[in-house]
């Protein structure tokens, strides 16, 4: 058992073990999110904003706030408790697959049928799913394809974000200057717009990833990367599981650079890359 910092009670807000195992139960049952007691000096420093915000006097009145999972206050706690780095074009490897193996294996799978299908889970800010669309629209050869790009989230506050397709310059300084020519638009106030092409291809919308998805949809694509190292083994099982039942077979599944199948569930994926999977069948 991990030794509580007993220095958590003389912060400014009174933080006691009692408070952090409710609060890392809540991030489980609703994220999957599993949280160590060494994650309790980030848990108070994400938190203690919003104590400040709604003029609390300590974690435990911030708790009992928490006890009615379907309050106002529930979209804040998630927004804070998960993370939410992402970049244009991250892990690029990917991105180079689908562009060199995967849509012309996917193209000549489809012929007639002319169907792209791509789901990006837990989008957050949006980078990742225009990164997608961007890579679409580059391959060239899907312009009169029905092209659908799903994009879903559990923080809705990020998801706002997405939909909006503003962006700092800073977030779209590393992309190659003919991508940003091509897909952005400068704003009088300097930040970076999507354009409305890409932008139409995405549908941006809540999920999440520890309730069945998909939306009825057959995915040909599925982006779901760096997310599942915050689960637990028995979620990340279920999570591969839900995936594999709104796949075809030779379908592709992308995850992080740290996460992979398992020998688990090697019947439902074969590797195909680096971090890259496909539906076996």
């Amino acid at each position: 058992m991990e030794a509580w910092d007993d220095g958590f009670l003389r912060r400014e807000f009174s933080f006691s073990r009692q408070d952090f195992a409710f609060l890392a139960a809540l991030a489980e049952r609703r994220l999957g999110l599993m949280l160590s007691l060494s994650k309790a000096e980030m848990v108070y420093s994400r938190l203690a904003r919003r104590l400040r915000q709604r003029r609390l006097p300590d974690f435990a009145a911030y708790c009992r706030l928490l006890q009615d999972e379907g309050g106002d206050e529930m979209p804040h706690f998630i927004h804070a408790i998960t993370t939410h780095l992402t970049a244009f074009f991250r892990e690029e490897h990917h991105f180079t697959a689908l562009q060199a193996k995967i849509f012309p294996a996917l193209e000549e799978r489809q012929g007639s049928r002319r169907r792209l299908r791509l789901w990006c889970a837990a989008c957050s800010s949006g980078e990742e799913a225009y990164s997608l669309a961007m890579a679409v629209q580059e391959y060239g050869r899907f312009a009169d394809w029905d092209v659908q790009i799903l994009a879903t989230d559990v923080d809705v506050e990020v998801l706002a974000q997405a939909c909006a397709g503003v962006y700092a310059p800073e977030r779209v300084i590393g992309l190659h200057p003919e991508r940003q020519r091509r897909f952005f638009s400068r704003r009088h106030d300097g930040l970076y717009q999507v354009h409305r092409d890409l932008a139409s291809m995405i549908s941006f919308r809540p999920g999440n990833l520890l309730e069945p998805g998909g939306a009825g949809e057959t995915w040909d694509v599925i982006f779901c990367r760096n997310v599942m190292i915050y689960f637990s083994p028995a979620q990340r099982q279920r999570l591969i599981s839900q995936f594999a039942r709104v796949q075809l077979p030779q379908s592709y599944l992308a995850l992080g650079h740290a996460e992979t199948i398992g020998t688990e569930l090697a019947q439902l994926y074969g590797e195909y890359g680096q971090t890259l999977y496909r539906r076996c069948g």
